[in-house]
């Protein structure tokens, strides 16, 4: 992660995403890149083969994410608390559900004007 944090231009990002990440990855320097990175979508999701002192310390990272109120961070491994995730997930997708309402009721709109046209036509 240090490496990966030492790259140019990464203020620039918008979204960063691993997945299948080993412990060997260090939690301390992964919560240093998410504070520095608040603006970023970062999606991490973690091996099936990670120890349980390393899911502590991820539950603990886990925890300071929500706290803090840090909405467009998630965080997922194989046996952690479902409903810390189901708060990180649903925070994390929640522009994406916005946009996908948005854009099915413009397209409910579209369809009821176009209805509307044909019984215009028909009636003519």
């Amino acid at each position: 992660m240090k490496n990966i944090c030492k790259l140019k231009h990464l203020q620039y990002l918008k979204s960063f995403t691993l997945w299948n990440l080993p412990e060997i990855f260090d939690v301390e320097d992964i919560s240093a890149f998410m504070k520095d990175h608040c603006d970023t979508k970062i999606a991490l999701s973690f091996d099936s083969e990670i120890s349980e002192e390393y899911k502590i310390q991820l539950n603990t990272l886990i925890d300071n994410v929500i706290e803090c109120g840090i909405y467009n961070h998630l965080i997922k491994y194989p046996g952690q608390n479902e409903e810390k995730y189901k708060i990180m997930y649903d925070h994390f997708y929640h522009e994406y559900k916005k946009l996908a309402a948005a854009s099915k009721a413009i397209s409910i709109s579209q369809n009821v004007c176009l209805k509307k046209n044909k019984l215009k036509t028909t009636k003519n």
